[in-house]
This record gives structure tokens, C-alpha cells and sequence, in this order.
């Protein structure tokens, strides 16, 4: 194909490479969702998760929800 790559691999490449929105963002998002749910308590890291996935891209609020709770799960066995 020459000296370049194929297109379908560059926009692949693209996605992959999408920069993570800065803190400040997050912070910013985080609060609006915050006040827009009324400014409910303890709901901080579901606050941060959500306005991290809605900037960025990451995995869903409850896919990373669960994942952490699956790391940091002080009474489940280890194999």
C-alpha cells in the first residue's frame, strides 16, 4: 500500500489516543451534576466517575464503579 497506512488504522490509532480531560474539567462537570441532583451526600465518587466519562470517553460510571468495588473489596478472597 505504499508508504502510508491505511486509513481505517490511523482512525483507530485516533480514538485510542484521545487525551484525558484535565481535572478542572472533571471538577467542573462533577459539581453541575451535584446541583443538578439536588446536592445529595456521599455521592462525590459517583459525581467524578460520571463527569469523567462524560468528558473523556472513560469506561461507563457503573463499569468503573463496579471495578473499583471488585479492587477494593476488603472481604472477598484472594486466589
Amino acid at each position: 500500500m505504499g508508504q502510508g497506512r491505511r486509513r481505517d488504522d490511523l482512525r483507530g490509532e485516533a480514538d485510542r489516543a484521545r487525551p484525558e480531560p484535565d481535572e478542572h474539567r472533571i471538577r467542573q462537570r462533577a459539581h453541575q451534576i451535584w446541583v443538578e441532583e439536588g446536592r445529595p451526600d456521599g455521592r462525590a465518587l459517583d459525581h467524578w466517575m460520571r463527569a469523567r466519562w462524560e468528558l473523556g470517553g472513560e469506561p461507563g460510571p457503573q463499569a468503573e464503579l463496579e471495578r473499583l468495588e471488585h479492587d477494593f473489596n476488603p472481604g472477598r478472597k484472594t486466589d
